[in-house]
């Protein structure tokens, strides 16, 4: 949330003065954490599906439509438990990993602007795609999802990326869908 002071008409001779700044917006804003004389370090947060968009993601079909701001190192953008992403950015690399094999979206994610990717599963195999690139497919279906997280696997990785926002489909969707949504700013 944001805090912010009424509107007022200057002399010329204040001074303002901003201390422990800290704007989160959303449901998972944080509370303040004061660091006093020596630093403090708080906890991981995580964020755990549930409800719907955990249905979603652990369906024997479904896609996932992510969008983020930049990249750097490795970053799990929907995780199990375990060891199974849907997706995740291996340097440049947009990927989604049954717990076996990995497929890799056509280009790479850029590491200082927007982008958008997808991946789309169901027992007869996966497909991804990146920024309304082509789409990438595969036989492989995916393992069951226990446990599913945004932005990491519940802690050996997290996401190294803003997350703008991510979409959840309970079905497949055909690769020319999941190729046009993957477009940065496509109506979900």
């Amino acid at each position: 949330s944001v805090y912010a002071e009424p509107n007022f008409t200057a002399a010329g001779t204040e001074t303002i003065y901003v201390g422990q700044p800290q704007t989160e917006t959303g449901s998972f804003a944080t509370s303040y954490t004061p660091t006093g004389a020596s630093a403090v370090t708080r906890a991981a947060e995580t964020v755990q599906l549930t409800g719907t968009a955990l249905a979603a993601v652990q369906g024997v079909q479904g896609a996932v439509v992510y969008e983020g701001n930049g990249s750097r190192g490795t970053s799990v953008m929907v995780g199990s438990g375990g060891s199974q992403y849907r997706p995740y950015i291996s340097g440049t690399s947009f990927s989604a990993y049954d717990g076996t094999t990995a497929l890799s979206a056509a280009g790479s994610v850029p590491t200082s602007s927007v982008w958008r990717g997808g991946v789309a599963w169901s027992a007869a195999g996966r497909s991804i795609t990146l920024n309304g690139g082509a789409v990438a497919s595969d036989a492989n279906g995916t393992g069951t999802f226990t446990n599913v997280y945004l932005g990491s696997n519940n802690g050996r990785l997290w996401v190294n990326t803003h997350i703008r926002s991510v979409g959840f489909y309970n079905s497949r969707l055909p690769d020319a869908t999941l190729q046009s949504k993957s477009v940065v700013n496509a109506a979900y």
